[in-house]
């Protein structure tokens, strides 16, 4: 008897402390072992957020999610995820909450990016987030636009090119034998030909040859080479000559500078009497031009008597006899 009360005292304290074990392995598993901040996001698809999903900051775990609630809104249903993170965890402003899968095949998680922010996230603050995008739901509608456009467009392309090779292949397998009798009557007329064409290839690059390479062009082109050396040796001693007379006119140019600041008041003196001519020009502009057009027209009219009387130069121009009430 008492060997079987020690049993169920053993077996009794193996139990408890499974059941221990076990809540200690939860705890593990959920992350619930220590103190934690909460913070919330909102999606507008959760799917495979629930509560226990892992929240991960760059990757590392930090929280699990809570609780998923729905709210209804102007702009549709939208969906409150409460977040469970290490008490303490730095979470910049600008930090994005995105749903993604832990691979092709697992689960889902929240991955919190870090942004670049100095000031941090207060305790239950809100983490702004991406909704998940749904592989298989993607793989399925990108299926259903390539079957669409098969049945819309490739099929009646294919359907049109097998049109076209039938149409074009009844003509062609009718014309088949008459294209090849033609094919080799071409064929046999160029075998025939070739020895033809061969022979008056080769007349003419004789020809070509003997008219492009004679010694008569041979000597042109050196001499057009000479030439040419030549014309480059005179071009470089132009060059140079060039750039002496450069010079030279450089070095006038600065006597002439040297000159005039030299002579700069007899300069002035001399503008400043040019000026008083040319003024006085001016002012008696009037008087010149009137006696140099009063003696043009004398001039015009001397000319024109001599050209009537020349005999005038020699005799002079008679005078009137005198008489009473005349005076010489």
């Amino acid at each position: 008897m008492r060997t079987s009360a020690i049993n169920y005292v053993i077996v009794g304290v193996f139990v408890l402390a499974a059941i221990v074990g076990i809540v200690a392995a939860l705890a593990l598993l959920t992350g619930r072992t220590g103190a934690t901040d909460s913070y919330y996001t909102i999606y507008d698809n959760v799917g495979g957020v629930k509560f226990g999903t892992p929240v991960l900051y760059e990757g590392y775990t930090v929280g699990q999610v809570e609780d998923v609630e729905p709210q209804m809104t102007d702009e549709g249903t939208r969906f409150r995820v409460e977040m469970s993170v290490q008490e303490g965890w730095p979470i910049p402003e600008d930090s994005s909450a995105d749903v993604a899968a832990s691979g092709f095949l697992g689960g889902m998680m929240i991955n919190i990016t870090g942004g670049d922010s100095p000031v941090m996230l207060e305790p239950g603050a809100r983490i702004p987030g991406r909704s998940p995008t749904n592989l298989f739901t993607a793989l399925s509608d990108i299926a259903g636009q390539f079957q669409t456009m098969s049945e819309e467009t490739l099929t009646p392309l294919l359907q049109n090119i097998n049109r076209t090779v039938e149409a074009v292949n009844g003509p062609l397998a009718e014309q088949a034998p008459e294209i090849l009798r033609e094919v080799q009557k071409i064929t046999e007329e160029m075998a025939r030909r070739t020895p033809e064409l061969v022979g008056d290839l080769a007349e003419a690059a004789r020809n070509l040859n003997e008219e492009l390479l004679s010694q008569e062009n041979i000597t042109s082109l050196n001499n057009t080479i000479r030439n040419v050396e030549s014309t480059s040796a005179d071009m470089d001693t132009l060059g140079t000559e060039l750039l002496e007379m450069r010079r030279e006119i450089a070095g006038v140019i600065a006597e002439v500078d040297s000159l005039v600041g030299d002579n700069s008041e007899e300069v002035d003196a001399a503008l400043s009497d040019l000026r008083y001519t040319m003024g006085t020009i001016a002012r008696d502009i009037d008087n010149i031009t009137y006696n140099l057009e009063a003696t043009s027209r004398n001039m015009l009219e001397f000319s024109q008597t001599i050209r009537q009387n020349p005999s005038l130069i020699l005799r002079g121009r008679e005078t009137g006899e005198t008489g009473p009430g005349t005076f010489q």
